[in-house]
C-alpha cells in the first residue's frame, strides 16, 4: 500500500505542474473572453450614445468610426465616440462637424490632461459657440481658440486651468451681453483664483457689479 502511494505521489507530482499550466491557460482564456466581452459591451453603449445625441443612424456612426480609427492619435476610440456624444449634446450634427468637433476637443484634453475637469470640452464648446467664435472661425479652430487661451493663461498664471474654465461659464451669460470678450473673462478668472476666491463665489459677485453698473450707472462711475 505505501509502495501504491509512493507511485500516486510521484505521478501527482509529474504531472501537477502540466495541470497547473492547463488551468491557468484556460483561465486566462476564459478572462481574456470575458474583456472582449465587455470591451464591445461598452463600446456599443458609446455609438449608441452618439446615435442618441447625434441623431445618426447606426451606418453613419460606422463610418464614423472609421474616420476615427484613422485619425493620428492615442485617445482610445471609446473615448472619441464620448466626445462625438457630447458634440451631440451641443447640438452639431454632420459628419465632418463632428470629426471637427472630436479632433480639437482630443487635442485640448491631450494638451491640458486631467487639469480640465468634468464637462470642461462641453463648457469649452458653448464657449465657443455662444462668442460666436464658432461662426467666425468654425467649429474646430473656435475650440482650439478658446482652449489655447485657457491653456496660455493657465501657464502665464498660478491660475488652474479647471477654475478658469468653470468660471468664465458661469460669467458666459452677462459677459456676453456686457460686450466681453472671452480673454477678458478668464483675465478677471486668473486674478480671482490667484487670490483664492472660490469660482461660486468670484462669479456670482462679478456678476452682481455688472448688474450694478447698469442699474445705477452714475453711482458706480462716482465709486
Amino acid at each position: 500500500n505505501m509502495f501504491s502511494l509512493s507511485k500516486v505521489a510521484d505521478g501527482f507530482n509529474k504531472y501537477f505542474g502540466m495541470v497547473t499550466a492547463a488551468i491557468a491557460s484556460l483561465t486566462g482564456i476564459s478572462f481574456a473572453m470575458r474583456k472582449s466581452v465587455d470591451d464591445y459591451a461598452e463600446m456599443e453603449e458609446a455609438m449608441a450614445n452618439v446615435r442618441k445625441y447625434t441623431g445618426m443612424t447606426t451606418e453613419e456612426v460606422k463610418d464614423l468610426n472609421e474616420e476615427f480609427k484613422k485619425m493620428d492619435t492615442r485617445t482610445p476610440r471609446l473615448e472619441l465616440n464620448g466626445l462625438a456624444a457630447e458634440a451631440g449634446k451641443l447640438g452639431i450634427t454632420g459628419k465632418q462637424n463632428l470629426i471637427d468637433f472630436v479632433e480639437a476637443a482630443n487635442t485640448i484634453k491631450v494638451a491640458l490632461g486631467e487639469d480640465l475637469g468634468e464637462d470642461a470640452i462641453l463648457n469649452i464648446g458653448k464657449l465657443a459657440n455662444m462668442f460666436g467664435e464658432v461662426e467666425r472661425s468654425g467649429i474646430k479652430n473656435a475650440m482650439l481658440a478658446v482652449g489655447s487661451a485657457v491653456n496660455q493663461v493657465g501657464q502665464s498664471s498660478m491660475a488652474s486651468e479647471k477654475y478658469l474654465v468653470e468660471f468664465t461659464a458661469r460669467m458666459a451669460g452677462t459677459a456676453n451681453q456686457a460686450g466681453m470678450s472671452i480673454s477678458e473673462i478668464l483675465g478677471y478668472a486668473s486674478v480671482l483664483d490667484q487670490n483664492m476666491i472660490q469660482q461660486e463665489m468670484a462669479a456670482t459677485a462679478l456678476q452682481t457689479v455688472m448688474l450694478g453698473m447698469y442699474q445705477k450707472p452714475a453711482q458706480f462711475a462716482k465709486l
